[in-house]
């Protein structure tokens, strides 16, 4: 079983692997980033196709959009809550975001569209 460790070396009882890499990571250990992203990528691709189905590359330009937002965010991660809902929010809302500039190029296209009508 693997221990979390806070940012002072305390052990934090009660996490899981996620949440353990998920601490690792946020403190820069070498390797850790790589085997989170390992660990993650099903809960990462199911919360995406959960918003957008399991439709072409835009779902899995969500999930590259969640690993790098992961990245990004890893030292704001409090290693005393669950680290998988925490992603799994951070992986809906890139493909929410996804979504939306779908959305708002259809549209655009659309209207460029009828300029020519």
């Amino acid at each position: 079983m693997i221990q979390t460790r806070d940012a002072e070396g305390e052990t934090i009882p009660g996490n899981d692997r996620l949440s353990a890499l998920m601490a690792e990571t946020a403190v820069d250990r070498p390797g850790a980033f790589d085997a989170l992203v390992r660990a993650a990528l099903p809960l990462i691709r199911a919360a995406v196709c959960r918003r957008m189905g399991s439709r072409h590359a835009e779902a899995d330009d969500a999930v590259q959009d969640t690993l790098i937002a992961l990245y990004r965010a890893r030292s704001e991660y409090d290693p005393r809550r669950p680290a998988a809902p925490w992603i799994a929010r951070i992986a809906e809302q890139r493909a929410l975001d996804r979504i939306r500039g779908l959305w708002r190029w259809t549209r655009k296209a659309s209207e460029f569209a009828g300029e020519f009508e």
